[in-house]
């Protein structure tokens, strides 16, 4: 992991321009209108033009066709992959979240996922969110709430039971996972483990059921 640091852009080694495009960028966030963050976000691009997170705030701002969204976040995600290197991708895995120099890549990808699968491309947004899961197993982002349903409502039962026995134990308190264990043992057949599972998810919240 300490080889892996060495080539990551870390604070301690960034230029005297990032560290003002960093201060910009949180600035922004805290923008108390649209007009006075774009104009940070644009002077946070001057002085860093490869900082993912201002670019995730151009793009948020800027109005574009669902497509060509799309091809900027991908673009986004290229630019961070590329800025962090090849070797955090051999060294950080499956812990990239606990690294604050990948979180903005992390944030990127993320939301291209949900970018795809609002788009209904949904294959692509598959791909997206496991590849999430692989980069951090811990999934501090909450990834594992959004593709479960995907999985079981695209029939992709081999899937939905793999991620439902990683993160097993879930489903004692997340309502996602109990009633997505529900969906996956009544789509497998298992009627006897599909009324039971029924039990355990009308504890966490009966009125999901209709």
């Amino acid at each position: 992991m300490e080889r892996a640091l060495s080539g990551l852009n870390t604070n301690q080694k960034l230029s005297d321009h990032e560290q003002q495009a960093m201060k910009l960028v949180y600035d922004a966030m805290e923008a108390p209108t649209q007009g006075q963050r774009l104009r940070l976000v644009l002077q946070a691009l001057e002085l860093d033009p490869e900082n993912i997170d201002d670019l995730l705030m151009l793009e948020s701002g800027t109005d574009l066709e669902q497509n060509e969204r799309i091809e900027v976040l991908r673009g986004i995600v290229a630019t961070g992959a590329n800025r962090m290197g090849e070797q955090a991708f051999k060294d950080l895995v499956p812990h990239f979240w606990g690294f604050i120099e990948t979180r903005p890549y992390m944030r990127a990808r993320s939301r291209l996922a949900g970018q795809l699968q609002t788009a209904g491309r949904i294959d692509e947004a598959i791909v997206e969110y496991l590849a999430l899961l692989d980069l951090n197993e811990g999934d501090n982002q909450g990834i594992r709430y959004e593709l479960l349903p995907i999985l079981l409502s695209t029939n992709r039962l081999e899937d939905a039971r793999s991620l439902l026995q990683r993160f097993e134990g879930e489903s004692d308190w997340s309502v996602v996972f109990a009633w997505g264990r529900v969906l996956e043992r009544y789509l497998s057949g298992d009627e006897a483990a599909a009324i039971h599972a029924l039990a355990v998810a009308r504890t966490q919240n009966a009125h999901i059921e209709v």
